[in-house]
C-alpha cells in the first residue's frame, strides 16, 4: 500500500469539517444536535430538532441560533432570482426559435 492511497483513506474517514460560524455559537447541550446535524449535512434532521426544540425551549438566544442554523440551510434568494431568470429566458428562446419561424 502505498503512502497516496493511505492518505486518501484518512481523508475519507475524518469527520466533517465545521463550518467556521460555528465557532462563535456556544457550546450548549440543547444545542449540539443541531450543529452535529448541521455539520452530517443531515437538514431534514435539522428542521426537526429545531422544530422540538421550538416547542420546548423558552430562550429566545437558543431559539434564534436554532433558527439561524435552519436559516443557512435554506437556498440562496439571489440564486432563487438568478434561477427563474433563467428559466424565463430559456422559455423566451424556446418560443421565439419555436413559433417565430415557418413551419
Amino acid at each position: 500500500m502505498t503512502s497516496q492511497s493511505h492518505v486518501n483513506l484518512e481523508d475519507k474517514l475524518a469527520p466533517p469539517e465545521r463550518a467556521a460560524f460555528l465557532a462563535e455559537f456556544p457550546d450548549l447541550p440543547e444545542l449540539r444536535p443541531l450543529v452535529a446535524a448541521f455539520t452530517a449535512g443531515n437538514y431534514a434532521r435539522l428542521r426537526q430538532l429545531a422544530t422540538d426544540l421550538e416547542e420546548s425551549c423558552q430562550d429566545p438566544e437558543l431559539l434564534s441560533l436554532a433558527d439561524e442554523l435552519v436559516a443557512r440551510t435554506e437556498p440562496d434568494p439571489t440564486a432563487k432570482k438568478l434561477l427563474w431568470l433563467a428559466i424565463g429566458f430559456f422559455l423566451f428562446i424556446l418560443s421565439w426559435v419555436y413559433f417565430g419561424h415557418a413551419h
